[in-house]
């Protein structure tokens, strides 16, 4: 990294990285609940190399980012705020220590257009939260300072491999905490912990499904391509039993389309059909055990039933409904200010039933930040997205992050997730990727370098 004055640097860098990854998050899921606070304490200790090496904190901020009030550092702070704050530290000090280094301006146009029509709509808002101002302007300063770390190729791949290092332990460590609590198999939906509810919980294990498998796609090694698709297999089944729609469809819809995109480009069908067909294969065998095993999941799976017991949802199709024919024509530029609040608030004002958020990364958008604000986020979503898609050809490894991000906007036809900290993690990571290769001129078809090796 280019910001790292070379006395830091350290002998058998990619090894220490993936014991850093291991160990951080490790930490982070020893120290959730109030009864072991001491591990906490003892991830602390690691900041200070995250700001001399910020390159060591990516695989356990991608983790935390998952959701900040299962990853709590204290009452009301998530680790994932931390870990950001050392980045965004890390970064700046790297520019003011190299004031020769440039900056990375692909993306701050968009930026500023988002921070700018952001905060004319809360300007505008019904609520003055400061809190979803603050959110998505540091969701923003995270991206920015990601995207200027300068990794080479290199580091690049270590960081997506320790990454992966991070996912399989949290994914063994879901796994392991639903079996040994017999509680979780009640006839009910499955969550992690009593202040996560069962849709947020799927949207974690959603991710964690994306990343397997696009790590099953990128890595050329039969071995790990089998524990990539045994991780897979583990967050979908967590998935089902969480009863999220959603984040099932983010996970299979995201990774369709990825794969259809593979074949656009060409790839060689045989490699881009047998993922597709296993992944569905045991996905339909998977559904098929636990429907038939589970009567509340049957029910919940059931499209008839879906459409027949919208109260359950929360009355989501009259909220759409509301927004389509008078909050959004009502404030068409601006919106009625960002978050679920002033949503509330706007639809309360139309008399609709049981008002609050339409959960659509779609009419959310437009209700809460009207068309200047849709166009400013959809401009930087797409944007990234067009970039992985034409040149996902010369570099397999964009795979990875598009497929994390179509799965986060497949799930947000069921939840509002353009804030979402774990979806700027994602962008932040395509976009990382995309100036790697561009600055090193790396945009051509991809070999496997020798620390792609073993994994």
């Amino acid at each position: 990294m280019g910001c790292i004055p070379q006395a830091f640097r350290l002998p058998h860098e990619g090894i220490a990285i993936y014991i850093f990854a291991v160990a951080t998050t490790a930490l982070l899921l020893f120290s959730i609940g109030s009864e072991r606070p001491y591990w906490g304490l003892v991830l602390f200790a690691f900041l200070p190399i995250g700001l001399l090496k910020p390159i060591f904190l990516i695989p356990v901020f991608f983790i935390s980012s998952l959701s900040s009030d299962f990853f709590e550092a204290s009452q009301g702070v998530g680790f994932t705020r931390v870990f950001a704050f050392v980045i965004i530290a890390s970064v700046l000090l790297g520019i003011l220590r190299n004031t020769k280094k440039v900056i990375n301006k692909k993306w701050i146009s968009n930026c500023i257009f988002i921070i700018v029509a952001t905060l004319l709509s809360f300007l505008l808002a019904y609520d003055d939260d400061i809190e979803v101002l603050y959110s998505i302007v540091f969701n923003i300063l995270v991206f920015i300072a990601i995207v200027n770390l300068a990794f080479n190729k290199t580091q690049l791949e270590q960081v997506v491999r320790a990454i992966f290092f991070a996912v399989l332990i949290t994914t063994a460590y879901f796994a392991i905490t639903v079996a040994i609590n017999p509680q979780f198999f009640l006839d009910t939906r499955l969550t992690i912990a009593q202040g996560v509810n069962e849709n947020r919980f799927g949207m974690m294990l959603a991710q964690l499904a994306a990343y397997s498998l696009g790590y099953m796609y990128f890595s050329k090694i039969t071995y790990v391509k089998i524990v990539c698709f045994v991780a897979f297999l583990i967050n979908i089944i967590l998935v089902f039993l969480t009863g999220s729609r959603s984040a099932l469809a983010g996970v299979l819809l995201g990774f369709s389309v990825s794969m259809l995109i593979t074949l656009y480009h060409k790839k060689g069908i045989r490699s881009s059909l047998i993922p597709f067909v296993l992944v569905f294969a045991a996905a339909a065998a998977i559904f098929s055990i636990l429907v038939g095993s589970s009567p509340w999941l049957a029910q919940r799976m059931d499209i008839h039933e879906m459409i027949l017991t919208q109260k359950t949802e929360g009355n989501r199709g009259q909220r759409i409904a509301a927004e389509i024919e008078n909050l959004i024509p009502d404030h068409p530029i601006f919106g009625v200010g960002p978050g679920a609040g002033n949503e509330k608030i706007g639809l309360d004002r139309y008399n609709t039933p049981d008002p609050g958020s339409s959960h659509n990364i779609i009419f959310s958008l437009l209700s809460q930040l009207g068309l200047v604000g849709f166009v400013a986020y959809t401009a930087l979503f797409a944007g990234i997205i067009k970039n992985l898609v034409f040149k996902l050809q010369s570099q397999r490894i964009l795979i990875i992050p598009l497929i994390l991000i179509l799965t986060a906007v497949f799930n947000g036809v069921g939840e509002m997730i353009y804030s979402e900290r774990f979806f700027w993690i994602a962008l932040a990571l395509a976009a990382l990727c995309l100036s790697t290769f561009a600055n090193i001129g790396g945009l051509r078809p991809s070999k496997t370098s020798p620390s792609t090796a073993i994994l």
